[in-house]
């Protein structure tokens, strides 16, 4: 734990200059490993993730066009209500904000 109650990790580290996100992920699955099994399975299941929007996103496959539009088809298959749809509409918005900062 730092300074501001944030667990660290000496495995994970290195990622803490350009990719925060992924340093606290990483650092909050190492942390529970021997407490409580479950939670590194979600832990690093969402650094998974969050890792492969990086990638995507840093080769151009991931792009906020595509990504509304992804949204808007499976909206419109499933009937999803209006205001779960504009949330998630909004997300790859978050998602390239938080890009732009690293």
């Amino acid at each position: 734990m730092n300074a501001q109650g944030q667990a660290t990790s000496s495995n994970f580290g290195f990622l803490a200059k350009r990719y925060p996100q992924l340093e606290r992920i990483g650092a909050l699955s190492e942390r529970y490993f021997s407490d409580d099994p479950i939670v590194p399975l979600i832990t690093i299941r969402q650094f998974g993730e969050l890792l492969a929007q990086l990638v995507a996103a840093r080769s151009g496959l991931f792009t906020i066009g595509s990504a509304i539009a992804g949204i808007e088809r499976i909206a419109s298959r499933n009937n999803v209500r209006n205001d779960m749809t504009r949330r998630a509409l909004r997300a790859p918005e978050v998602l390239a904000t938080a890009l732009a900062r690293t």
